[in-house]
């Protein structure tokens, strides 16, 4: 009897331990996995920018080297700095971080937007994989029209900017965003008045109402969230919206403020990405 029962505890214990190696091998990516990056800079200014990917967390064939074949056709290449963990490690996965470089300034002399969608990584085992990375933007920024007294951008999507209007009065028509399809629940306000952003185009902007202050400041807050069934919320952001208006002396004026916002992921949900990124659903 002992014998039969060491038996069937020797046979359940296999079977546990079969179904692990095959669960586990269930969780194993063939590659790693790009996330989406929506991001703006200023041209004028040399950028340090990150790009994120999942990958298995005994990862033997990781990303060793990345290029943007779109900068290279026009002669511009970005420094691949290093790669580190983001300190996002779950149960079969984790999150790293591609740190990457433009320096001295190899946008200068370069009319119009400069826009990848694009990244060449090379594996560890000599494959090459082109990867949607989502849209980096490097534009013209705008001449700051006034003062600035304070200002904080965090990554939770969430920040103000403040600044000092010697003029007295100001006009607000409209407030220029990229890709406002993707933007969730964005919300902005001026001198604590909710402004609309309304006609959330595909590409280039989104046009608001004219309001008229009577101020010597102009302050606005603002909050990037989404909803629970959004897929956007899985993006990173950092933005560039442009606020226009006119100032008391009739002198058009372009302000550029910053929003960031970066995806974090729980168990569950890297989880349910995965998944649906194996169903062609992301």
């Amino acid at each position: 009897m002992l014998k039969k029962i060491m038996i069937i505890g020797l046979f359940l214990a296999a079977c546990s331990w079969t179904g692990n190696i095959l669960y586990y091998n269930s969780q194993k990516l063939d590659k790693p996995i790009m996330l989406e990056h929506y991001y703006e800079f200023a041209k004028e200014y040399d950028t340090n920018f990150r790009l994120h990917y999942i990958t298995d967390l005994r990862e033997t064939n990781d990303i060793v080297m990345v290029d943007f074949p779109e900068l290279e056709q026009r002669g511009i290449f970005i420094h691949f700095d290093q790669f580190f963990e983001q300190g996002n490690k779950y149960r079969h996965h984790q999150i790293k971080t591609l740190n990457l470089n433009t320096w001295d300034n190899p946008f200068k002399g370069i009319d119009g937007d400069i826009v990848i969608n694009e990244m060449r990584a090379h594996l560890r085992n000599g494959e090459t994989i082109i990867y949607p990375i989502g849209e980096i933007v490097w534009r013209d920024s705008s001449e700051v029209p006034f003062e600035s007294t304070s200002g904080e951008s965090s990554s939770d999507g969430t920040g103000y900017a403040s600044f000092s209007v010697k003029e007295g009065s100001f006009e607000i028509t409209d407030v220029n965003i990229r890709g406002g399809d993707r933007l969730g629940n964005f919300l902005i306000k001026i001198n604590n008045q909710p402004y609309e952003v309304r006609g959330r185009s595909n590409l280039q902007e989104q046009k608001g109402n004219t309001k008229h202050f009577t101020s010597n400041h102009l302050y606005v807050d603002y909050s990037l969230t989404f909803e629970e069934s959004d897929p956007n919320r899985w993006n990173f952001y950092n933005l560039m919206p442009t606020i226009v208006g006119t100032k008391e002396n009739g002198n058009a004026f372009e302000l550029d403020i910053y929003v960031s916002q970066y995806a974090y992921f729980s168990e569950d949900d890297l989880k349910n990405y995965l998944s649906a990124k194996k169903k062609g659903k992301r």
